[in-house]
């Protein structure tokens, strides 16, 4: 229920503050405080939160509570939220409410620099298995109200990051939607129409046209645009500072942006993610022919390093070969695949 997950996500943020340190850092991307706080991000603190989530089960129940990702049992049944401290940054849709919270830990070693919260904690003992993130779309607040004041047409840039996407509409006020990764493209074409889009322009971060993984997933998202019938373009620029990696940092150091439309667009995103593919193809690998002989009298496979008995089956060669070579191969049996 994404009204319950939006209630249930916005009681948390108000039971939180932003600490200084954060503030500062969203100030220095290219925030206003006026923007910060409209946007409700939040700091995170060490610690369970445990009598955070006994008012929020209290409030919405407690199954509903554990229904929104973020939120876990202690082994003693104790309800909980993602332990890591850092920023939490809401995902909103079309109407505002928060479909998600991604999160960038203080300390990157602990998850990686962001994430969408999970209750899919299977680190812990027991496992709990709750419901995995929802890698949802972002749209910054004011983007229908800044659309319906540019008129037609309703054109929606479409970056790769959900603060990325908050600092670049802050920054030159251009319609942006926000996906959490590369490969996170699901829910973008019913995005685009709940907001009665009739263009994009793809900004991906500039590093597309040298990693590989951005590359293919910028491709696989124009072409999956023009598909749906939605024109395509694309900004482009250099990072030749090595500090204008992303379209905010861009926006915020005045690098030029160059805008490819149409097919121009879809040529330049597929012949660069073709040439980089191409440069990272794996190696051709002849096969080899293995042939395992054993007499039918024998009983045992002394080259299996023990008595291994052998049945006269395909499930007797399957684990003899496993037996000789497993640092190599290994047996899955159809049932259990």
């Amino acid at each position: 229920d994404p009204v319950l997950r939006d209630a249930v996500y916005r009681a948390l943020l108000d039971s939180l503050n932003l600490s200084d340190a954060h503030h500062a850092e969203l100030i220095r991307r290219g925030l206003t405080s006026e923007a910060i706080t409209r946007n409700g991000y939040r700091t995170r603190p060490s610690g369970y939160l445990e009598a955070t989530c006994a008012a929020l089960a209290e409030r919405f129940g407690r199954d509903e509570v554990l229904s929104t990702p973020g939120f876990y049992p202690s082994p003693q049944g104790v309800l909980r939220f993602s332990e890591v401290p850092g920023l939490l940054v809401p995902t909103r849709d079309e109407l505002g409410l928060i479909r998600a919270l991604t999160f960038k830990a203080d300390e990157a070693k602990n998850f990686g620099k962001y994430r969408t919260l999970s209750s899919n904690r299977k680190d812990k003992k027991p496992p709990w298995f709750g419901p995995g993130p929802l890698m949802y779309p972002h749209i910054p607040i004011g983007v229908d109200a800044a659309m319906d004041a540019k008129g037609l047409p309703r054109v929606v840039r479409i970056v790769e990051g959900i603060l990325k996407t908050d600092v670049a509409f802050r920054l030159d006020g251009f319609p942006a939607i926000g996906i959490p990764g590369v490969g996170n493209q699901d829910g973008v074409i019913e995005t685009l129409g709940a907001l009665r889009a009739s263009r994009v322009r793809l900004a991906f971060d500039a590093d597309w046209r040298t990693n590989d993984a951005v590359a293919k997933n910028l491709d696989k998202l124009a072409k999956t645009l023009d598909g749906s019938g939605v024109p395509v373009g694309l900004e482009d620029w250099r990072n030749e500072d090595g500090a204008s990696k992303g379209i905010d940092d861009a926006l915020d150091h005045d690098v030029e942006i160059r805008v490819i439309e149409g097919h121009d667009a879809l040529r330049e995103i597929h012949r660069v993610a073709a040439k980089i593919g191409a440069g990272k193809a794996k190696p051709k690998v002849e096969p080899v022919e293995l042939r395992v002989v054993v007499p039918p009298e024998t009983t045992v496979d002394p080259l299996a390093g023990g008595d291994i008995p052998i049945s006269r089956t395909e499930t007797g060669n399957a684990a003899r070969l496993v037996a000789r070579f497993g640092d190599i191969i290994r047996w899955c049996p159809q049932w259990k695949c």
